[in-house]
């Protein structure tokens, strides 16, 4: 009985140590799985900071932009006035039209009577 009782005991010490084997083989496969993912995650994350510009370089593209955009409402504004300075030259003409022929029109009417 002595006999069996030990190659039962060793059976079960066999089967509890492959268990444990097992188990530790899937919780490596599965920590490892885990570890590519972060590290896929912080490559991805290194990607994206090497593509923004540190604090002084977008200081100074800020600042050219910025300085840009002043001059482009200056030439605009500066565009708005020489529209409105044609619409003065146009009315003017058409005035300085209309008054020689009123005056034409009076000196015919004066030559008439």
């Amino acid at each position: 009985m002595d006999e069996k009782y030990f190659e039962a005991r060793l059976a079960a010490l066999e089967n509890d140590y492959k268990n444990r084997v097992d188990n530790i083989k899937e919780a490596t496969t599965l920590a490892s799985r885990i570890l590519d993912a972060r590290l896929e995650g912080m490559n991805h994350i290194k990607a994206q900071l090497a593509e923004f510009l540190p604090r002084g370089e977008y200081s100074v593209a800020h600042d050219r932009l910025i300085s840009d955009i002043k001059q482009l409402q200056i030439l605009a504004a500066e565009l708005r006035g020489k529209a409105s300075q044609t619409s003065v030259n146009i009315t003017t003409f058409i005035a300085v039209a209309g008054l020689i022929i009123a005056a034409i029109s009076v000196m015919v009417e004066l030559l008439i009577k």
